[in-house]
């Protein structure tokens, strides 16, 4: 039976570090029966290739290996992009799994955050303006319209009828894989922190912006040098409120709960 295991996400609960763990063991998992194709320099993940994937090419794929894994971040809400995927994997009788990492919102956004500072930081020095001008909480609150994980889902399952769904908190990542595929129980998992792309709190975000804005000696900006106490805590109280309703369509739509750690969630969708 061909499997095709299919990671999207979701962006900054954990898909850098379980794609370079992939790279890592990439030649052990094919002597397994788990290929992870990838050509080589650059992004870690691989799942793009879906958008326009060609018949041949994920044929020679399954000839390598009777489980083929991809993976990318990006796919969370690229649901729609999924129809030529789905017309061959019907064709080619191909089982799909697929998996998304989720974590508590709060976590998410301060994780976009430091995501952004750091892919634009050079263009916010140049024009003296982060965020376009925003605040942290107006940059919070145009996201939280934008990041809708159980709309993603529901066209996921849309998207690809018979595929089972697994979803699972970030933390699991390494459970929920082994579980879906035994092979990786025999995967080196470990990996320098800094290779995952860790995320950086608010407070060093805006540490960070303020030295790159600010004229040579000048001094930070007043929130950055003396943070109220309680500060973070105050702001993920608020992020966690302004997501909310995100978090009960999740548990409405899915039974499943980013802030409850104690386990995994699983849907089993077949057509």
């Amino acid at each position: 039976m061909r499997r095709l295991i299919l990671h999207v996400g979701a962006p900054k609960c954990g898909s850098t570090f379980l794609q370079r763990v992939m790279l890592k063991n990439r030649g052990k998992l094919c002597d397994l029966g788990l290929n992870y194709p990838h050509l080589g320099p650059g992004h870690p993940g691989n799942g793009e290739v879906i958008y326009e994937v060609p018949e041949p090419w994920l044929t020679r794929q399954f000839e390598r290996a009777p489980i083929l894994m991809l993976s990318h971040e990006l796919l969370f809400a690229q649901a729609a992009r999924a129809t030529r995927l789905r017309h061959l994997v019907e064709r080619m009788d191909v089982q799909v799994d697929i998996t998304a990492f989720l974590r508590p919102f709060d976590e998410i956004i301060l994780g976009d955050y430091s995501q952004t500072l750091r892919q634009n930081l050079p263009a916010f020095i140049e024009t003296g303006r982060a965020f376009h001008g925003r605040s942290f909480r107006q940059f919070a609150w145009a996201r939280q319209k934008d990041i809708q994980p159980a709309d993603f889902l529901a066209a996921w399952q849309t998207a690809l009828p018979s595929a089972r769904l697994h979803l699972a908190h970030h933390r699991d990542i390494r459970a929920t894989l082994t579980q879906l595929i035994p092979a990786t129980s025999a995967m080196d998992w470990t990996l320098p922190a800094w290779r995952a792309n860790p995320s950086l709190s608010r407070i060093a975000c805006e540490d960070a912006l303020a030295a790159a804005l600010s004229p040579a000696g000048g001094s930070k900006a007043s929130i950055t040098k003396n943070p109220p106490p309680f500060a973070d805590e105050r702001m993920r109280a608020w992020l966690r409120a302004i997501f909310d309703p995100q978090r009960h369509a999740l548990i409405e739509t899915f039974g499943f709960d980013v802030n409850d750690l104690s386990g995994n969630a699983e849907i089993a969708h077949a057509a």
